[in-house]
């Protein structure tokens, strides 16, 4: 095999794990977010103090 080639695919490798990881960490905040905001108000949520 060409060491260019190799090394090529061992770059392509790095990025496709080093991009799940990525994805995992943003889709793990994005429902650590959603879980917050459950256990809020509709109020709460939007900074408002319910009063009109």
């Amino acid at each position: 095999m060409d060491t260019n080639e190799s090394l090529n695919n061992e770059w392509c490798r790095q990025v496709k794990y080093y991009a799940h990881l990525v994805t995992q960490k943003v889709e793990s905040g994005i429902g650590m977010v959603q879980e917050l905001l459950s256990t809020l108000t509709s109020d709460e949520r939007w900074g408002g103090d319910g009063r009109v």
